[in-house]
């Protein structure tokens, strides 16, 4: 077996299984941020940019499955003798594992699509549906004296 060869085996070997348990947690977070998300507990917005970092991060997670498919195909019968079946079968088996927790993935990313659209588009929350109250008003007048109070003890530690 050629040094290249012997390297993809491993690197086949190694990163199927890191890839298959990388998929397997980013499903469990998308699974719990979609429950979550139907509450109120997480600002739409974030919950959005979760959803967003989330499919990015299964498009890589895609992307790396597709390269170690590729280093598999290059894994030649005659290479490997004997072992190439095993190896074949552990690959293939793998990747049949990988497929399911895409489409389960893809699921969770679709009910955690609608959670966050909908948190976004509801009236009365964001734009110029949303009405003033007076708790948001106190609590942004909070906020500047707050800052207004931070900016006051940053000038004395510079001053003094």
């Amino acid at each position: 077996m050629s040094s290249l060869e012997y390297l993809y085996v491993t690197r086949v070997n190694s990163e199927a299984h890191d890839l298959l348990a990388r998929l397997r947690d980013l499903n469990a977070h998308v699974s719990l941020l979609s429950k979550i998300g139907s509450g109120s507990s997480i600002e739409a917005r974030e919950l959005l940019r979760c959803a967003t970092e989330s499919k990015r991060i299964a498009i890589q997670l895609h992307h790396q499955l597709e390269t170690v498919a590729d280093m598999a195909h290059a894994v030649t019968r005659r290479a490997l003798g004997q072992g190439y079946g095993s190896f074949q079968s552990n690959f293939n088996g793998i990747r049949r594992r990988i497929a399911a927790e895409f489409v389960i993935l893809d699921a969770s990313m679709r009910k955690l699509d609608v959670a966050a659209f909908e948190r976004i588009n509801e009236p009365g929350r964001w734009g110029d549906a949303a009405a003033p109250s007076a708790v948001s008003e106190v609590i942004g007048f909070i906020g500047q004296i707050l800052d207004l109070w931070r900016l006051q003890r940053a000038n004395r530690k510079i001053e003094g």
